[in-house]
């Protein structure tokens, strides 16, 4: 279990989401209300993606294991179905 990754993934992705709620129907886009939350939870997942790719032995997603032919095609081919 990658207990640093999952205790800075999760509070990232929830102040992303709270921040993208809370625009434009509780408070406008250019509030300190959005902003803070969106930001921090940008530069949260920022930091998560630098975890999972350095710093843990085992990271939920092996950054490492994703970078070949077979994984980018897959990756194509799911979006090309999305788009269509």
């Amino acid at each position: 279990m990658d207990w640093l990754g999952n205790a800075v993934f999760i509070p990232s992705v929830s102040l992303f989401v709270i921040g993208l709620t809370w625009g434009g129907n509780q408070h406008p886009w250019a509030s300190a209300h959005v902003l803070a939350p969106l930001i921090i939870g940008i530069v949260g997942l920022i930091v998560w993606v630098l975890v999972e790719a350095f710093v843990v032995e085992y990271p939920n997603i092996p950054f490492k294991e994703m970078n070949n032919r077979t994984t980018w095609l897959g990756f194509f081919t799911t979006f090309m179905q999305g788009i269509r």
